[in-house]
């Protein structure tokens, strides 16, 4: 019982966190990995152009539907809660 209530714990902190793990994965992509210079020198490929659309298209709803998202999980994690009782 303990370890499915901090299994539910980390998910429901990584669910509240999206929008920072995203900033973070898209900052990692832009600056240590390198397609910020791959994408001032030569351009990047129709894949990665389309997956930092992505990221930045998900970020955006992240920040601006932040309560919403925040309401839905704490209900999809409230409902595993009692599940699980």
């Amino acid at each position: 019982m303990k370890q499915t209530n901090s299994c539910i714990k980390i998910i429901r902190l990584l669910l509240l966190n999206a929008k920072w793990i995203m900033l973070g994965i898209l900052l990692l992509n832009l600056f240590v990995f390198g397609y910020w210079s791959k994408m001032n020198e030569r351009g990047l490929c129709d894949e990665e152009t389309f997956w930092g659309i992505v990221i930045i298209v998900v970020l955006i709803v992240f920040f601006i539907f932040d309560r919403v998202w925040k309401k839905i999980v704490n209900k999809i994690c409230s409902n595993n809660d009692t599940m699980y009782k």
